[in-house]
């Protein structure tokens, strides 16, 4: 007679396999054994957590710029969008919110007359030389002390695992630049008048 047919006490039952299996879905690397290594080890369990961004709640959009421009080339066919371009157009997504804006890009500042053309009251831009962009904004997100009202734009699947582990909204490039694409469509918000 088989071990089935017997009840034998010692083989998995069904649900005590299921528990298994939950038990190392749940499982958790202690805070001090966080490695690079063990991040990925867990990606599956950050990507099932998409954490979406309140558009009514402020925030502070932390993007990594070289790869927003990346993504826009790709929607813009036949376009030359540079920085001070993005800047412009990110200023026009940006006039109907409160959101803080910290746009990051690589390399060292550019002369100061194309430093001047980026200037804008509503963006912080930032070049990250001697790091990379990649670095800056990492170090932004855990120094964050609320990282739910962080909203990271970018591509870069490592920055992204950093975000989606602090708890911070995530948004791919490519979904912001159709963002940035669809609010140059709508007519610009009327200026108060100075009196």
């Amino acid at each position: 007679m088989s071990s089935l047919a017997t009840g034998d006490a010692s083989l998995p039952t069904i649900s005590n396999a299921i528990e298994s299996l939950h038990s190392l879905r749940d499982a958790r690397v202690p805070v001090g054994a966080w490695t690079p290594a063990t991040r990925f080890a867990n990606a599956p369990v950050a990507i099932a957590r998409d954490f979406r961004h309140d558009p009514v709640m402020p925030a502070h959009v932390l993007i990594d710029g070289n790869n927003l421009l990346h993504a826009m080339h790709a929607q813009a066919i036949g376009r030359h969008i540079g920085r001070e371009t993005l800047v412009r157009w990110i200023e026009r997504w940006a006039e109907k919110r409160s959101d803080e804006i910290t746009l990051v890009f690589d390399g060292p500042a550019p002369n100061t007359s194309l430093l001047r053309q980026m200037d804008s009251a509503r963006i912080t831009v930032r070049f990250a030389a001697p790091k990379s962009a990649d670095d800056i904004l990492v170090e932004m997100i855990q120094a964050t002390k609320t990282p739910t009202a962080v909203r990271l734009v970018s591509g870069d699947t490592a920055i992204q695992y950093e975000a989606r582990f602090r708890k911070c909204p995530v948004t791919s490039s490519l979904d912001f630049s159709e963002e940035l694409l669809a609010a140059q469509r709508q007519p610009p918000v009327p200026r108060a008048r100075e009196s």
